[in-house]
């Protein structure tokens, strides 16, 4: 028998899609409804939507907390304001998105499961560590010992460029194991694809054009693989450009416009229709987009408010189905082996081949 799972923040439902291969995965409490109409039609959990009345007492016996609170305090594409502006060091405490991850811990301190774990962008743990450090401290108290681990979901077989932080709290040992990929081996757009679809370049369905008219110039002459930036760049030398008056560059294209290429993996997908196909002149359709954050093809994604489509931010704002499933079969082997844990915290980076207590 599988042991017991509870999902916080999952929204559409990717980090489940991967853990419940290893647990039973009872509910979802979520903030409102953002993802939640897909999650429910694809994987016919119930879903709380209100912090205030989350049901926690109902799930004490559970074995995993898992949860994927907003990222954006932390992440290179999303800073708060007050980072932008430079007010504060410690930014991301008076970011609102911030007051999720305390709300995902104070689920831990009600239900006390064998193992919670928060997924998070790397900054989280390089910029944000007081933070991290105070959740510790208070797990430690309550009987757990810490993990932070860090990976790359290539190596997990996603085709994209994603580095992860996990932040795991558990009362048992966790052998974690990890396989590295030799980089010739990492998966490409056209393999995902070409499994996905029977068709390397994709599929049509759902076809867009691009939002603006100059993406849609820029993508007449952008080759495969370069950023919509650079390309621009190459075609406005720094000569011809026009400073705006708080110091942007006038008409240069956003950081993460991107056109894909066949032949290798998709840069890190954000929450929105910023990436371009590799040989044809329009945004990526939502299958191929959900293709290469690790769902299958037929995973329905349904709008969170009628007549406001936020499909590409669904896919995007998620832990992946790839790395819910490594992290869920790591955790089910210290949960079933029941070795207890020591307290003490370590870092866990399969990326560097750091492996240290902290």
């Amino acid at each position: 028998m599988k042991p017991t799972a509870l999902g916080a923040y999952i929204f559409a439902g990717g980090f489940t899609l991967g853990v419940r291969e290893h647990f039973k995965v009872l509910a979802h409490f979520e903030d409102g409804p953002f993802g939640v109409k897909t999650a429910e039609r694809n994987l016919g959990l119930p879903v709380f939507q209100d912090p205030a009345t989350w049901p926690a007492d109902n799930y004490k016996s559970v074995d995993f907390l898992y949860a994927n609170p907003p990222c954006a305090p932390f992440s290179v594409a999303g800073h708060s304001p007050l980072h932008k502006r430079g007010l504060e060091a410690k930014w991301y405490e008076r970011d609102p998105r911030t007051s999720c991850i305390y709300a995902t811990f104070s689920l831990l301190e009600r239900i006390r499961p064998t193992v919670w774990a928060w997924e998070s962008v790397i900054p989280a743990w390089s910029k944000g560590r007081d933070l991290v450090d105070g959740l510790t401290a208070r797990a430690r108290k309550l009987g757990y010992g810490a993990y932070y681990v860090f990976l790359s979901v290539q190596d997990l077989g996603l085709p994209q460029r994603r580095k992860r932080f996990f932040c795991v709290f558990s009362k048992v040992a966790i052998p974690f194991a990890y396989a590295r990929r030799d980089p010739a081996a990492y998966v490409t757009v056209g393999q995902a694809w070409e499994g996905a679809f029977g068709d390397p370049a994709g599929t049509r369905d759902g076809y867009q054009s691009p939002s603006s008219e100059q993406a849609r110039q820029l993508l007449k002459t952008c080759p495969p693989g370069m950023a919509l930036r650079r390309h621009w760049e190459a075609l406005n030398p720094e000569s011809k450009r026009t400073i705006g008056k708080r110091g942007q560059v006038v008409g240069r294209p956003a950081f993460n416009r991107q056109r894909l290429t066949l032949e290798a993996s998709s840069p890190t997908i954000l929450g929105g229709a910023h990436l371009y196909h590799p040989l044809e002149d329009r945004v990526l359709t939502v299958p191929e987009q959900q293709v290469l954050c690790g769902y299958p093809p037929d995973y329905a994604f349904i709008p969170s408010t009628p007549g406001r489509p936020d499909l590409y931010a669904q896919i995007a704002k998620a832990v992946t189905p790839p790395a819910g499933r490594w992290l869920a079969r790591n955790v089910r082997k210290g949960v079933e082996a029941a070795v207890p844990t020591d307290r003490h915290a370590r870092v866990v980076d399969f990326i560097k081949d750091v492996f240290e207590e902290v």
